[in-house]
C-alpha cells in the first residue's frame, strides 16, 4: 500500500499542477513505475504501479481529501437514509469518459455490480460483500442520474471504503472497456488522462484527456479539481531501464518498489 507522501506527491505531478511543470512548459513527462500493470480494472490490485497508472484514469463517486474526510468526486451529492441502510448518489452534470459518451447511473450501476461478481474476483470485493463489516445488497439506477445502494446493515465506514486508494477510489468504467468475453483491454474512466499505448513489459502511456470535467473546489488530497498540465504522460518500467542502465536506476528502484498505497490518518 502507498504511503500519503508518495501518493500526494504524485498526485500533485500529473493532475495539480506544480510550479516546476508550469514553468517549463512541458507537454511530455516521463517517469518510473517499479513493476508492469496488473490489469485495467479499477482496483485490480493494490500494487504501487498499477495504482499509480489506473488513478489518473479513473474516478469514484467519492474521494479522499488529504485529512482523511471525504467529498463527493463524480458525485454532486450523497445523502443517507435516517437508518444508515440507504445512500443516494446524485452524479454530476457535464462528466465524459475517454469515449465521449456522457457519465449516467447506468455506468455506475454496471461497475458496481462487476466489482460485486464473484466471477470477476475483484480484490477489493471483501470490504462489500459482507466478508467484512460493510454488505452492500443492491445497487439500483433510480433514474439516469441518481443511483441507490442499499445495505444489509448500517455501516458509517461506506463511503470511506469507497474512497479507498488501494480500490483506486473504486473507479467507475464504462462498459466499453470489456471485449466480448467481459476480460478488461480497455481503460474508459472519466479522469484528466486516457490510456494512450500500453507496452506491457516497457512502458504504459497516457494522454490528456481534452474533455475532463474538472471539480471546481481547490484540490485537496485525492479530491478537489484536478488539471493535466502535459499532453502526454509515460511510465517506464524500472526492471526494463534497470537493464540497460542498471548502476543507475537502482535509487529509485528502491523508492518506488517500497512505496505503499496512501491511507489517510484518521482524525483526532
Amino acid at each position: 500500500m502507498r504511503s500519503a507522501a508518495t501518493l500526494v506527491a504524485l498526485t500533485l505531478v500529473l493532475v495539480c499542477g506544480l510550479t516546476t511543470i508550469q514553468a517549463r512548459a512541458a507537454t511530455a513527462l516521463r517517469t518510473l513505475i517499479s513493476s508492469d500493470l496488473r490489469g485495467l480494472t479499477p482496483g485490480t490490485s493494490p500494487d504501487f504501479g498499477t495504482g499509480t497508472v489506473l488513478q489518473q484514469i479513473y474516478e469514484g463517486l467519492v474521494a479522499w481529501r488529504s485529512d482523511g474526510t471525504v467529498a463527493p468526486m463524480l458525485a454532486k451529492s450523497v445523502d443517507v437514509s435516517p437508518d444508515g441502510l440507504t445512500y443516494t448518489f446524485t452524479l454530476r452534470d457535464g462528466v465524459k469518459f475517454h469515449n465521449g459518451a456522457s457519465l449516467t447511473s447506468r455506468e455506475v450501476v454496471w461497475t458496481w455490480k462487476r466489482f460485486l461478481d464473484p466471477t470477476n474476483n475483484w480484490s477489493c470485493r471483501a470490504n462489500f460483500d459482507g466478508t467484512r463489516q460493510i454488505h452492500i445488497v443492491s445497487v439500483e439506477a433510480k433514474d439516469d442520474k441518481t443511483v441507490v445502494f442499499r445495505l444489509e446493515k448500517a455501516a458509517g465506514a461506506l463511503l470511506t471504503t469507497m474512497a479507498r486508494s488501494d480500490c483506486d477510489s473504486t473507479g467507475i468504467a464504462h462498459p466499453d472497456s470489456v471485449d466480448t468475453s467481459g476480460a478488461f483491454t480497455l481503460a474508459m474512466g472519466t479522469g484528466p488522462f486516457r490510456l494512450s499505448e500500453w507496452k506491457k513489459g516497457e512502458y504504459v502511456e497516457l494522454e490528456r484527456f481534452a474533455d475532463y470535467s474538472s471539480r471546481t473546489e481547490p484540490t485537496d488530497g485525492l479530491a478537489g479539481a484536478k488539471k493535466a498540465l502535459v499532453d502526454k504522460l509515460r511510465f517506464h518500467h524500472t526492471r526494463l531501464i534497470e537493464r540497460q542502465a542498471r548502476p543507475s536506476i537502482g535509487g529509485a528502484r528502491r523508492f518506488l518498489g517500497h512505496s505503499r498505497r496512501f491511507r489517510p490518518r484518521p482524525r483526532r
